[in-house]
């Protein structure tokens, strides 16, 4: 391997390097399974589109390529290939780059999403919101959602438009979407390519297919496997179920809108990556349990008085809030006075026969624009107890005051 190469590498292992060359060479490259092929360069004079398939014990290794000069012998751009493809082998120590992927937190991601979900690039539209340092790559869906917004403004903006289909009227070089349909045709399975004759299809060509196959993609590229976080929020005006990406604790990159009834599923998924955080607190919990709150259940002082609040409306009449079906996602829904999700029940007789909680964990950092919005209310009104406190007597008038001595201290 040449000196240069060795320098690409070297920079490759180090992510705070800001070497532009290094990247824009791994950049040019597109995967799918074993396959991979270079994005040709405009500016090349004899332009052609490089394949490389890795062998197996079953499957010969092919490296091929459209340009003149590989009719007469070895082309630079299947030399360049196999040298990025050496690359992301030392990169990933070995592995390949198909199961590093499918590995993955995005691949993770894409499984929820995908899953019975029609949408592929081609059925999605793309728009641009907003204008300079505001601009943002909206993409929707066939019925008119939105369901994802990309806010980066760096050259992986434009590579993700390129992966989604975007590419330039009357330019005649491949894009990247054209190259990973080709190298999705070409690394199909002899089973695969049978049922495709049949009109069928495997369950993972399906997923492959999916937009969110494709997105996924675009952001493991991008991104990587680590230093990626995931902050659920939800848009209280339509309802919508959002989760915001974040890499290397940067400016958010994107927001995924989730379908209300892959929200649990979604949360099931990622559990582990999603913790509770301030302003929603995402792991669910029996939405009976907050009806049935006494005052021996162990609970922060401050969020006593909400849910005192609520018990006084009732759980039927929770029920009957004009608001429900735009915050309920499936079996939970969404208690925005107290920042929670909670657990519906289910239908039917077999309903679970709940006791007063003995502790619940609900922060006062999780109710702050309650607390503004309903803070002089919950002081002046006055709220019911629970059963096991009837007998106590509260007293809210007086007929005569006492001040003893030792108070004027």
């Amino acid at each position: 391997m040449d000196q240069r190469s060795e320098k690409e590498l070297s920079i490759n292992r180090n992510p705070r390097h800001d070497d532009h060359s290094s990247r824009i060479d791994l950049n040019r490259v597109e995967f799918h399974r074993h396959g991979l092929a270079l994005v040709p360069d405009p500016s090349d004079r004899r332009p052609g589109v490089a394949y490389f398939l890795k062998g197996s014990r079953q499957e010969p290794e092919i490296r091929d390529c459209s340009c003149s000069t590989a009719k007469r012998q070895t082309c630079p751009h299947i030399l360049d290939l196999v040298k990025v493809y050496k690359a992301f082998q030392k990169k990933y120590e070995g592995r390949p780059l198909h199961e590093v992927f499918r590995s993955s937190l995005w691949y993770r991601l894409a499984t929820v999403l995908a899953d019975k979900c029609q949408e592929t690039p081609k059925s999605v539209r793309l728009q641009f919101v907003g204008a300079g340092s505001d601009r943002s790559l909206r993409v929707v869906g066939s019925d008119g959602q939105e369901i994802l917004s990309y806010f980066s403004q760096a050259p992986d903006a434009a590579r993700l438009l390129e992966r989604l289909g975007q590419a330039p009227k009357n330019d005649s070089v491949p894009h990247r979407a054209a190259l990973l349909e080709e190298l999705a045709r070409l690394t199909l399975s002899n089973e695969e390519h049978l049922m495709a004759a049949s009109g069928y299809k495997t369950l993972r060509t399906v997923l492959e297919e999916s937009v969110w196959h494709r997105i996924a993609y675009h952001c493991f590229r991008e991104f990587g496997e680590k230093e990626n976080t995931f902050h659920p929020a939800i848009e209280e005006k339509a309802g919508n179920f959002t989760i915001i990406c974040r890499h290397s604790g940067s400016a958010p990159i994107s927001r995924i809108v989730i379908p209300r009834e892959k929200v649990r599923k979604l949360l099931t998924a990622l559990n582990e990556f999603i913790p509770n955080q301030h302003g929603l607190m995402i792991h669910p919990v029996p939405l009976k349990s907050i009806f049935k709150v006494s005052a021996t259940t162990e609970l922060d002082l401050e969020i006593r008085p909400i849910i005192q609040a609520l018990q006084e409306d009732g759980e039927a009449r929770f029920f009957e809030r004009e608001d429900l079906e735009r915050f309920r996602y499936g079996d939970l829904v969404y208690v925005k006075e107290l920042g929670v999700l909670a657990e519906l029940e289910p239908p039917g007789d077999l309903q679970r026969r709940f006791a007063s909680p003995v502790r619940m964990v609900l922060k006062k950092s999780q109710v702050p624009s309650f607390l503004q919005e309903f803070g002089e209310e919950l002081q002046e009104g006055s709220h019911i107890v629970d059963a096991s406190v009837k007998s106590l007597r509260i007293y809210n008038r007086f007929d005569r005051v006492e001040i003893a001595p030792e108070a004027l201290d």
